[in-house]
C-alpha cells in the first residue's frame, strides 16, 4: 500500500534501444530521496572506471591502428627513396633533395615504431637491449612530447652498452609514462636527467635514474605525487626492482634497477 504522501507515476517515456515493461502499474516515489550509502558510492565509482578502461582500450587500438597504417606507407615511400638512390642519374640531378627526404622518411619511421610500441596489442618479447643505445631516441621522442620547458638530458658516460634482457617496448612505454608524471610537478620548467649505470660483481646489474629537478619556484596546483606503478610493474616483471624518492614538493628520483645480460658483464 502506496502512502498517501508517497507521489505515484503512472507514465514513462520510452527511449529507442531501450527495452521496457508494456505498462507500469505505479512507482512510489517518497518525499525525501534517501542518501546513497556506501556501497552505491563504491558501485559509481567502479562504473567510472570500467568506463575509463574501456576508453583507454578503445583510444589503443586507433592508436595500434593509425600507426599500422602510417608505417605501410611510410615503407612505400622508403622504398622507392632507396630505388632512386640506385640510379645515378636521378641522383646527379636530385641528390641533395632524395638524401633530404630519405632522412625525413627515417625519422618518421622512428616516431611511428614508438608509436607502435604504445600500442599494448602485443605480447612482451623479451630481448637483449642495450639501454646505452636506446636513451637517445627515447629523449629526443620525450623532448617532443614534453616541450622545451622541460630539458632532458642524459648522463652514460663510460658506462658500455649496459644490456638488460626486456621487452623494449614495454621499457619505453614505462620510460615515457614516468617522465611524463614527474614533468607535470614541473609547469614553470625544469630538467630531467637519465643516469645509467652498471654495477661491479657480484651484483652485475644496470641502473636507470630518472631524475626530475625544477627550476626555480613553482605554482602550488603542481604539486602532486606521481603514479609510478607502471615503471615499478615493468622493473617486477624483468626480475629487477623499483625504487624512489621525492626530494621537495616537485623533486623526484626514480631508479630501476635490472639484472645485467652477459653482454653487459664481459665488456
Amino acid at each position: 500500500m502506496v502512502s498517501a504522501s508517497a507521489a505515484v507515476v503512472k507514465h514513462v517515456t520510452r527511449f529507442p534501444g531501450y527495452r521496457l515493461c508494456d505498462s507500469v502499474v505505479g512507482m512510489a516515489i517518497p518525499d525525501k530521496a534517501p542518501r546513497p550509502d556506501l556501497d552505491e558510492s563504491k558501485d559509481v565509482g567502479e562504473t567510472l572506471a570500467a568506463s575509463a578502461q574501456a576508453r583507454l582500450r578503445a583510444l589503443d587500438a586507433m592508436l595500434g591502428g593509425v600507426a599500422h597504417d602510417l608505417n605501410n606507407a611510410l615503407s612505400v615511400v622508403l622504398m622507392n627513396l632507396d630505388i632512386m638512390q640506385q640510379d645515378g642519374a636521378v641522383m646527379a640531378k636530385h641528390g641533395r633533395r632524395i638524401d633530404g627526404m630519405l632522412d625525413a622518411m627515417t625519422g618518421a619511421s622512428a616516431l611511428v615504431r614508438h608509436l607502435l610500441s604504445f600500442s599494448h596489442s602485443r605480447r612482451p618479447e623479451p630481448e637483449v637491449v642495450s639501454l646505452a643505445e636506446v636513451l637517445p631516441s627515447l629523449a629526443e621522442l620525450l623532448q617532443v612530447a614534453i616541450g622545451r620547458e622541460v630539458d632532458i638530458v642524459i648522463e652514460a658516460a663510460d658506462v658500455g652498452p649496459c644490456c638488460v634482457l626486456v621487452d623494449q617496448a614495454s621499457f619505453e612505454v614505462a620510460v615515457v609514462h614516468t617522465a611524463l608524471q614527474l614533468s607535470a610537478a614541473m609547469p614553470a620548467g625544469g630538467m630531467i636527467t637519465f643516469e645509467l649505470h652498471k654495477g661491479e660483481a657480484p651484483y652485475d646489474q644496470v641502473s636507470l635514474s630518472i631524475v626530475a629537478v625544477p627550476h626555480g619556484v613553482q605554482p602550488d596546483t603542481a604539486r602532486h605525487n606521481p603514479d609510478l606503478k607502471l615503471i615499478e610493474h615493468f622493473a617486477r616483471d624483468a626480475s629487477g626492482r623499483m625504487v624512489s624518492a621525492a626530494n621537495g614538493a616537485n623533486s623526484h628520483r626514480v631508479v630501476i634497477h635490472l639484472p645485467a645480460c652477459a653482454e653487459t658483464t664481459t665488456v
